[in-house]
């Protein structure tokens, strides 16, 4: 599954709004000041939510990820996404989960 732009910026948003609430209340516990608090929280948020949108375009054009495509089952560095509200790709989750660990504790 590729990460689509707009889902990107869509969980980039949802993850800052939880982590500017919880930068500005400790902020604000810390200092007593209520403007201070918003205005490092709005900071805060404008630029992460930036930086995290950059981060999950680059990971997902990454050469790691691309090349995880062509390994073998038994590779550790293998990544496959599931559409995990669907009960055939849940148990194929699971099997790949048990296949990825038991190739990492074979003797060899």
């Amino acid at each position: 599954m590729t990460e689509s732009r707009s889902r990107s910026l869509a969980k980039a948003v949802s993850y800052r709004a939880v982590s500017s609430l919880l930068t500005g209340t400790i902020f604000f516990g810390a200092t007593q000041r209520v403007r201070m608090a918003v205005a490092l929280a709005l900071i805060d948020s404008i630029v992460k939510v930036g930086v995290f949108y950059l981060h999950e375009r680059a990971w997902t054009k990454s050469l790691l990820v691309k090349s995880n495509r062509n390994r073998p089952a038994s590779s550790p560095l293998r990544f496959k996404s599931h559409d995990l509200s669907n009960p055939e790709e849940q148990l194929e989750a699971q099997k790949f989960a048990v296949e990825t660990t038991t190739a990492q504790f074979q003797v060899r």
